[in-house]
C-alpha cells in the first residue's frame, strides 16, 4: 500500500530485492524500452519509485545497498560479511530510524544558525543517514562474524553496532 508512505520524505524503507520489485511493480508503469545495463538500471529504478513515492528514502539492500531519496544515488559497497542471518534487516532499519533523527535535527540546527534561505546542502540529512546506516549495519555484522563465525545472530550483529559506530567516528581525543 504505497500510499501510506507517499509524500513522506522523512520515511526510510528498506526492502530486499524481492521486496524492492513488489514496490516497483505497484507505483511504475512497466518500461519496454530496451533494458539497461544491470547497475544502471538498478539505480534508475530506485530514483523513479523514490520519486513516485513523493521523496520517501529507500535503502535497496543487496550486494552493494543503493540509498536514494529520488534526487540522488549513494551506492555502499562497504564490506559484510558471508553469514546473512535474520535480523540484520532490523538492526539496519533501527540504525536508520535513529541516525535520521540525529541527522534532521543537526541539519535543523545548522540550517537555523545559517539563515532559512541556504542551499548549500546537495542532499537531504536523511539520504546521509541512510547510507551511514548501511555502513554500521555492515561493519557491525562483520564484527559479530569475525567473533562468532558461522554461529552468528542477529544479536551478535546488535552488540557489535556500538563499537562499529565509535569506529565511524572520528576521534576527538
Amino acid at each position: 500500500r504505497p500510499e501510506l508512505v507517499s509524500g513522506c520524505p522523512n520515511v526510510v524503507l528498506t526492502p530486499n530485492k524481492v521486496e524492492f520489485d513488489r514496490i516497483r511493480e505497484r507505483v511504475l508503469k512497466p518500461d519496454d524500452k530496451d533494458p539497461p545495463p544491470d547497475a544502471i538500471r538498478e539505480a534508475k529504478e530506485l530514483v523513479d519509485v523514490c520519486r513516485a513515492l513523493g521523496g520517501v528514502t529507500i535503502i535497496r539492500k543487496g550486494r552493494r545497498d543503493l540509498v536514494s531519496d529520488g534526487t540522488v544515488v549513494l551506492a555502499c559497497v562497504e564490506p559484510g560479511c558471508p553469514r546473512r542471518c535474520g535480523g540484520i534487516g532490523d538492526v539496519l532499519a533501527g540504525s536508520a530510524g535513529v541516525l535520521a533523527i540525529w541527522a534532521s535535527r543537526l541539519a535543523d540546527a545548522d540550517l537555523a544558525a545559517r539563515g532559512a534561505n541556504d542551499t548549500e546542502i546537495a542532499a537531504r540529512p536523511v539520504v546521509f543517514a541512510a547510507y551511514a546506516a548501511t555502513v554500521l549495519a555492515r561493519r557491525s555484522a562483520r564484527a559479530a562474524y569475525a567473533q562468532k563465525r558461522r554461529a552468528m545472530l542477529a544479536s551478535d550483529v546488535l552488540s557489535s553496532v556500538g563499537g562499529a559506530f565509535e569506529g565511524m567516528l572520528a576521534s576527538s581525543r
